[in-house]
């Protein structure tokens, strides 16, 4: 579980900035600080 984490974050990190600009698009497209709303999960 630990390894996959590690192992996406590494992927992550590799990509261009376009590349994760897509990704945020495409899971938060309103670019809205999800901050607050996931204080409560730590």
């Amino acid at each position: 579980m630990i390894g996959d984490a590690i192992g996406r974050e590494k992927q992550l990190k590799a990509g261009s900035r376009k590349k994760k600009i897509e990704l945020i698009e495409m899971m938060n497209p309103e670019w809205k600080d999800l901050y607050f709303e996931n204080l409560d999960i730590f």
